[in-house]
């Protein structure tokens, strides 16, 4: 109980305004210092290399070349053989639809995006 109360009452807080603990200014770096630390690092990279199983699955996959109605597309490599696209959330088909494509252009350009 003592040492919560002495950490209560006495212990240094950080202060942005004093930029530093306890009114202490932080050192400054060198020239020469930032250099050498620039030099130094080495980024990490932010996913791990590819395994020889994932390079295989990324090559094999199928790639879609055009749209085939408002259900179907065509794969890149498969003449022919229209597939289901289940990666599409144009149900009614409004993308295909000439009205909408041109209301949906007009909006953009009279109110902009984002």
């Amino acid at each position: 109980i003592v040492f919560i109360v002495y950490v209560l009452l006495f212990k240094k807080e950080y202060d942005p305004k004093k930029k530093g603990f306890g009114g202490r200014d932080p050192e400054e770096l060198t020239e020469a210092e930032i250099d050498e630390l620039v030099e130094e690092w080495k980024p990490e990279p932010l996913v791990p290399p590819q395994t020889a199983l994932e390079a295989d699955m990324w090559a094999s996959r199928p790639i879609v070349d055009h749209c085939e109605g408002p259900k179907h597309v065509a794969l890149a490599g498969a003449e022919g053989t229209a597939v289901l696209n289940l990666a599409s959330s144009d149900y009614l088909g409004l993308g295909r639809s000439a009205e909408a494509v041109s209301t949906a252009t007009t909006a953009l350009k009279q109110y902009s995006c984002g």
